[in-house]
């Protein structure tokens, strides 16, 4: 059986516990406000380990999803972006089934971010970048905005309100205050 060990830094080679593992390949890994650690796997749902233990919940849906991003926004609703399924919402510790966010891409959701305003950014593998309000959602890609490419590998909102997305063909960062997008450049 193979095992998961939790190691404490601050001490040299204190293993603190080893816990069974749930599944053989993890795609993504996610640590949220309460430090609660999030696993999405290969084909085996959504995991999370928490004052050192590991449990598995695939919350009704996940089951035969490749897990791509996970996050837990300021409402303690869990986003789960799949590889090739779009994007899931689910309130955490509701035992309702994840409800699909119908109006995003029915692909690849790549990373997933929110800014301070608990707007939720969703970067998508050939589909651009979405960015969700409530139940307001922009779409944008290279066609109706400045977004250099329709591969957003990772998304990231700054403490200043700037969503800095990263690409295929680079770097920009979006402000949603005024709509703007601005590219970064090597110099």
């Amino acid at each position: 059986m193979d095992y998961m060990f939790i190691i404490n830094l601050n001490l040299p080679w204190n293993l603190l516990s080893t816990i069974p593992l749930v599944a053989e390949h993890y795609l993504r890994i996610y640590q949220d406000a309460d430090n609660t650690i999030w696993f999405g796997h290969n084909k085996s749902g959504v995991s999370f380990c928490n004052d050192n233990q590991l449990q598995f919940d695939n919350f009704g849906l996940f089951d035969t999803e490749d897990i791509t991003a996970l996050l837990i926004d300021k409402c303690s609703n869990l986003w789960v972006g799949t590889d090739g399924n779009g994007l899931f919402k689910k309130k955490v510790g509701d035992k309702n089934r994840a409800e699909k966010v119908q109006s995003v891409f029915n692909g690849s959701i790549i990373c997933l971010d929110e800014d301070s305003t608990g707007m939720i950014y969703a970067g998508c593998y050939g589909n651009g970048l979405y960015w969700i309000n409530g139940d307001n959602v922009n779409h944008f890609n290279t066609k109706n905005s400045p977004l250099i490419s329709e591969m957003v590998w990772d998304v990231h909102a700054d403490k200043t309100g700037n969503v800095w997305i990263a690409t295929v063909n680079g770097t920009q960062y979006f402000d949603p205050k005024s709509g703007r997008f601005m590219s970064v450049v090597a110099s």
